[in-house]
C-alpha cells in the first residue's frame, strides 16, 4: 500500500487497540454517598465497566486533588469518547459508567485531555462521523466540575477538512480554552500540520478547519506540542520535506490570534543528513522550547540531540543540535524534562556497551547550550541485561528521577535512580529495585511526590495476568512501600498500561485497562503518600470552638481534613472556646461525648459549638425602658447596665436547658422580678451592705431544650437593678 494509505490504516487500527491507561483514584459505587478507596486489590475502584470495551485511558488533575479520566468507549457499538470525574476521597461524582463526551455516528477515537483551569477539562479526539474511512475530523469538548458538557452535544468541529484529520494533541491556552494540533491529509497527497485554537465558551478563533503549520513538501508526522506562555503554543513534528526517505525536525509557533509567527512552514530544528525523529518538547520558562530527538545522521548509529529555540524563532544552539550522545552503537527514544532553570534533563535507552542490551543514560544541558555531566551522558544503568523504556521526573532540585524496566534478573523488573543537578547519582549503582517480584513488571511511567521522591507504577505479571502495582520512593531512595510494591490491581484477567497523577498530598492516582471482565473497562485506584489505601475524616466546625483527634491528625479549624487508614479507630474531642458551649456532633456521631469511630468510609462530622456567656451590651438582650451603662472595673468586660425605672425590663432570648443571671450585689440595689418565657418565677434581692461582683443572682436549670426568654423586670419606685451578664446552659 502506498505511504498515505499506510498511515491512515495505522490510525484506524490504532484506536481499536489496546492503548495506554492512565492514573487516577476513584469510587467503588456511585451511589455510595461516602465512597472510599477500595482497600482489595482484586476489586479496585471502577470508573467505568459499562458494555463492551472501555478503553486508551488519558487523564488531567481537577486541581481539588482529584482526576478527570477520558477514554474511548464501545458500549454502544462504535467507538465513543466518555469521561468520569473522581473527587480526592474516591468518590465519583459524574454519572455512572460516565458522562458521553460524543456518541456521534461511527466511531470517535484516542482522546487526549487537557486542564480547563477551572476544575474541569477540554477534550479533544479524532472522528469517523462524516463516515468511516471516508473522512477523520477533528473535534473537541469542554466539561466542567460539576460533569455538565459545555459546547455543542457531540463536540465543536476543529476541523473538518477533506479526507483525513488524525493523532490531535492539546494544551492549554491559560484562559480557559486551548490550542491543539493535529496530523493533516487535506491535501490528497501528503501530512501536513495544522492547529486550532479554542475559547472557553467552545468558540473557534482562528481560520476555519485550522491554520497551517506546515504544508511543506510530502509527509510531516508526529506532532507534539507546548504552551508558549501567552495563549499561544509551539509545536514540533517529524518532516519529510527534504528527501522523502529521510526525515527531519521542525518547528512553529502560533500566537494566541493564530498568526504564525517564524518562519513559513516552520524553522529547521534540525536537518542533518539521514534521519531525525520522535520529537519530544517542553517549554524554557521564557516563552521558548527546548526540543530533543532520535538521530540518525551517522548512519548507523542513532544518537541523541537538542535544540532551543526562542520566542522569536530563533535557534540559539549549534546549527542541527547539540549533540547530547554520540556514543558508539544506538540511542534511541529521548525523554526530557525541565531543570528549572531554562535547561533540561534527558534520559534515553542506549546501546553503547552491547548491542543487543541496552542500558540507559542521561544528560543535562543548561539554558546556552552547554552539556553539562560527562561527555555522552551519566549512567544511569549499566547492570547486565535489558534497561529499556526509561521515563523520568523533575525531583524539584534541579535534578530527576528516573525509571525503567529491567531485565537483569532474567524477569523484567522495575528499577529507579535520581540524579543531581550537578550529574552526580545519589542511589545506589544501577539503581533501586522498584519491583523485583516474579514474573514481569514492564512499562513504569512515574510522578513526583512534591517531596523531591517518586510514585512509579506499572504493569505487572507476578500473578499469571497482568496486574498493576505502585511504589514510592523518598528523596535518599529508599523504598517506602510494601516490598515490590502495593498492589493497586490483582483482578482477574489482565489490567495493563496504566498511568499516574499526583493528587498534590503525596500520593497519587493511577488508572488503567481492565480486562476482569472480558471487556476491556477502565479503574482506578488512588494511594496515599504513605503507601496505604485510606478513607478521609472530614471534620467541620459550627461556632467557635476546635475539634482535636486520637491519633494525630485533625486540628480543625486549620487542618480539618485527615486520611486514615483502613479500621483506624480515631477519637474526636471537642474543645469550646471561653464564652462558647459544646452543643453536640452531627454526622458519624452524636451527643456531647466523645466521638469513636471505625475508619471503614469516608466519614463527615460536625461539631456545633454556641455562645453561652453574654454580655450586657450583647444584641440579643432587648431592654424597654432607661438603662444606663456604668464602667465597673470588677464586672465582667468591665461595665454594667442598670435601671432605676419602674417597669423597665430586659428580655435576653436563649437556646438552651437553663440560665444563669449574673450581676453586682450592692448597698443601693433592691429586688427584681424574673420571669421564663412570660411566667413569674422568682423575685431576687440584689441588696448587700457590701458590694459583690460577677455574682449569679438566679439560676434554672433543667428547661426543655430548645428557645427561651428570660426576662428581668425593676417592680419597684427608685430602685437600682442590674444587669453585668447572662450564662446560657447547653
Amino acid at each position: 500500500m502506498d505511504k498515505i494509505t499506510f498511515h491512515v490504516f495505522c490510525a484506524v487500527r490504532s484506536f481499536l487497540l489496546i492503548a495506554v491507561a492512565v492514573f487516577l483514584i476513584i469510587n467503588i459505587c456511585v451511589a455510595n454517598a461516602h465512597a472510599v478507596w477500595s482497600t482489595d486489590p482484586t476489586v479496585n475502584n471502577a470508573i467505568s465497566t459499562a458494555a463492551g470495551s472501555q478503553n486508551s485511558p488519558t487523564i488531567v488533575t481537577d486541581n481539588s486533588g482529584g482526576a478527570i479520566i477520558t477514554w474511548t468507549d464501545q458500549r454502544n457499538g462504535d467507538y465513543d469518547i466518555y469521561a468520569q470525574r473522581v473527587d480526592a476521597n474516591g468518590n465519583v461524582l459524574w454519572t455512572a459508567d460516565g458522562i458521553p463526551i460524543s456518541t456521534a455516528a461511527n466511531s470517535q477515537a484516542s482522546p487526549t485531555i487537557v486542564s480547563d483551569g477551572n476544575g474541569g477539562a477540554i477534550i479533544t479526539w479524532y472522528d469517523y462521523r462524516s463516515g468511516v474511512n471516508i473522512n477523520s475530523d477533528i473535534y473537541a469538548q469542554r466539561i466542567d466540575a460539576n460533569g455538565n458538557v459545555l459546547w455543542t452535544a457531540d463536540g465543536v468541529a476543529i476541523s473538518t477538512a477533506a479526507n483525513h484529520q488524525v493523532s490531535p494533541t492539546i494544551v492549554t491556552d491559560g484562559s480557559g480554552g486551548a490550542v491543539i494540533t493535529w496530523m493533516d491529509v487535506r491535501s490528497g497527497s501528503s501530512w501536513d500540520i495544522y492547529a486550532q485554537r479554542i475559547d472557553a465558551n467552545g468558540n473557534v478563533l482562528w481560520t476555519i478547519d485550522g491554520v497551517a503549520i506546515s504544508t511543506a513538501a510530502r509527509d510531516q508526522y508526529r506532532p507534539t506540542i507546548v504552551t508558549d506562555g501567552n495563549g499561544g503554543a509551539i509545536i514540533t513534528w517529524q518532516d519529510y520535506r527534504n528527501v522523502n526517505i529521510n526525515s527531519d525536525i521542525y518547528a512553529q509557533r502560533i500566537d494566541a490570534n493564530g498568526n504564525v509567527l517564524w518562519t513559513l512552514d516552520g524553522v529547521a530544528i534540525s536537518t542533518a543528513a539521514n534521519n531525525q525523529q520522535y520529537p519530544n518538547i517542553i517549554t524554557d520558562g521564557s516563552g521558548g522550547a527546548i526540543i530533543t530527538w532520535t538521530d540518525n545522521r551517522r548512519s548507523s548509529y542513532y544518537d541523541i540531540y537538542a535544540q532551543r529555540i526562542d520566542a522569536t524563532g530563533n535557534v540559539l544552539w549549534i546549527a542541527d543540535g547539540v549533540a547530547i550522545s554520540t556514543a558508539a552503537g544506538v540511542q534511541y527514544q529521548p525523554t526530557i524534562v525541565t531543570d528549572g532553570s531554562g535547561g533540561a534533563i534527558i534520559t534515553w535507552w542506549d546501546l553503547r556497551n552491547d548491542i543487543n542490551y541496552p542500558d540507559i543514560y542521561a544528560q543535562r544541558i543548561d539554558a546556552t547550550g552547554n552539556v553539562l555531566w560527562t561527555a555522552d551522558g551519566v549512567p544511569i544503568s549499566t547492570a547486565a541485561g535489558y534497561q529499556y523504556s526509561p521515563t523520568i521526573v523533575t525531583d524539584g532540585s534541579g535534578g530527576a528521577i528516573i525509571t525503567w524496566h529491567d531485565y537483569r534478573s532474567g524477569n523484567y523488573d522495575i528499577y529507579a535512580q535520581r540524579i543531581n543537578a550537578n550529574g552526580n547519582v545519589l542511589w545506589t549503582a544501577d539503581g533501586v529495585p522498584i519491583s523485583t517480584a516474579a514474573g514481569y513488571q514492564y512499562s513504569p511511567t512515574i510522578v513526583t511526590d512534591g517531596s523531591g521522591g517518586a510514585i512509579i507504577t506499572w504493569h505487572d505479571y507476578r500473578s499469571g495476568n497482568y496486574d498493576i502495582y505502585a511504589q514510592r520512593i523518598n528523596a535518599n531512595g529508599n523504598v517506602l512501600w510494601t516490598t515490590d510494591g502495593v498492589a493497586i490491581s490483582t483482578a482477574a484477567n489482565n489490567q495493563e498500561w496504566s498511568t499516574i497523577v499526583a493528587d498534590g498530598s503525596g500520593g497519587a492516582i493511577i488508572t488503567w485497562q481492565d480486562f476482569r471482565s472480558s471487556n476491556y473497562d477502565i479503574y482506578s485506584q488512588r494511594v496515599s503518600g504513605s503507601g496505604t489505601f485510606t478513607s478521609t475524616l472530614s471534620v467541620s466546625v459550627n461556632g467557635n470552638g476546635s475539634v482535636g483527634s486520637s491519633p494525630a491528625g485533625i486540628n480543625c479549624p486549620g487542618d480539618c481534613s485527615e486520611a486514615y487508614a483502613l479500621g483506624t479507630s480515631v477519637t474526636l474531642t471537642a474543645a469550646p472556646n471561653s464564652g462558647w458551649g459544646f452543643y453536640g456532633w452531627e454526622g458519624a456521631c452524636t451527643g456531647t461525648g466523645a466521638c469513636t469511630f471505625n475508619m471503614t468510609v469516608d466519614t463527615s462530622v460536625t461539631a456545633n459549638f454556641k455562645q453561652t456567656w453574654f454580655e450586657e451590651s450583647d444584641p440579643t438582650i432587648t431592654y424597654t425602658g432607661t438603662w444606663s451603662t456604668s464602667a465597673c472595673s470588677s464586672c465582667s468586660g468591665g461595665a454594667m447596665k442598670s435601671t432605676s425605672q419602674t417597669g423597665a425590663k430586659a428580655d435576653f432570648s436563649f437556646n438552651g436547658t437553663g440560665v444563669r443571671w449574673i450581676a453586682s450585689k450592692t448597698s443601693k440595689s433592691g429586688k427584681a422580678k424574673v420571669y421564663i418565657d412570660g411566667v413569674y418565677i422568682a423575685t431576687v434581692d440584689l441588696y448587700s451592705k457590701t458590694s459583690k461582683y460577677q455574682v449569679v443572682v438566679f439560676e434554672r436549670t433543667g428547661l426543655s431544650p430548645g428557645n427561651h426568654t428570660l426576662t428581668i423586670e425593676n417592680p419597684g419606685k427608685r430602685v437600682s437593678i442590674n444587669i453585668d451578664a447572662f450564662e446560657v446552659i447547653p
